[in-house]
């Protein structure tokens, strides 16, 4: 039995497409085919974003061992830029989550025609739902679409939401086993053939800077020692130290950082 528009109206004026509150923009938005173009381009927009970052990463920094360094800075400022850009990241991941499942349930809905080959088939499919039971029955076309909407919104909430992460600052205590009177000594350190003068630690101090800076060590005891450097995100405690002449070591800090995985 069809309703009668003309009786409808009388109580729906929402049904007749002259009616002027069949016009608004809330009434517009419902329509099908408004609602596809709209998540359509959201979809679309996340993916553009997610691109232009990806390369963005990878132009303005290095990777080393598949992780690059974006900004580096004080450690509160590190932490509210990865706070921020986590939740623009959940912002837009959501948003893509929210229109690629509208967009998947369109995808997966069976048109009539579907439905009479299915009843000839004698299969039944889902109306409504949004389910994976009509896959196997959509058109390979669809069916790619489908699983493209669904794979780009697993890896943005599973690979993208943490390819960007914060490392803290942390330090490493070279260590010179040296004579008593190294601080006083005159030796040249920078002979080319003094390669053991060389720390141990990559990209570390040479035993020489150590000489140079002595007298700005801290003199502290086996047990101050281990209570100050135990935790190496410790960032309280920047001075060299040393424990007596015989023993001298150094700490090499590095600045906190937001990094990218690749």
């Amino acid at each position: 039995m069809r309703a009668d528009r003309d009786l409808l109206r009388r109580f729906i004026p929402e049904t007749d497409p002259d009616e002027k509150r069949a016009k608004t923009s809330r009434v517009k938005m419902a329509k099908r085919r408004n609602m596809r173009r709209m998540r359509l381009g959201l979809a679309a927009g996340v993916i553009c974003v997610n691109l232009a970052f990806t390369i963005t990463v990878f132009l303005i920094s290095p990777a080393s061992k598949g992780v690059g360094t974006s900004f580096t800075g004080h450690c509160t400022l590190v932490s509210r830029l990865n706070t921020g850009i986590h939740v623009v990241l959940n912002i837009l991941t959501t948003a893509f989550l929210g229109a690629g499942n509208y967009c998947m349930q369109i995808l997966v809905a069976p048109s009539l025609s579907e439905i009479d080959q299915a009843h000839r088939d004698g299969v039944s499919l889902d109306i409504g739902v949004h389910s994976v039971h009509n896959v196997r029955y959509m058109g390979a076309d669809r069916r790619m679409g489908w699983a493209a909407i669904g794979v780009v919104a697993t890896m943005l909430h599973l690979v993208w939401n943490s390819a960007m992460f914060p490392s803290f600052a942390s330090f490493i205590l070279p260590v010179a086993v040296v004579t008593e009177d190294f601080a006083i000594a005159g030796d040249d350190w920078n002979l080319t053939q003094a390669k053991q003068a060389q720390a141990f630690v990559p990209n570390g101090p040479p035993v020489g800077s150590l000489q140079l800076s002595a007298d700005r060590f801290t003199e502290v005891n086996a047990s101050e020692c281990i209570r100050m450097y135990i935790d190496p995100l410790d960032q309280t405690q920047l001075d060299l130290e040393r424990q007596h002449y015989p023993l001298l070591g150094g700490c090499v800090r590095k600045g906190p950082a937001l990094s990218s995985r690749r």
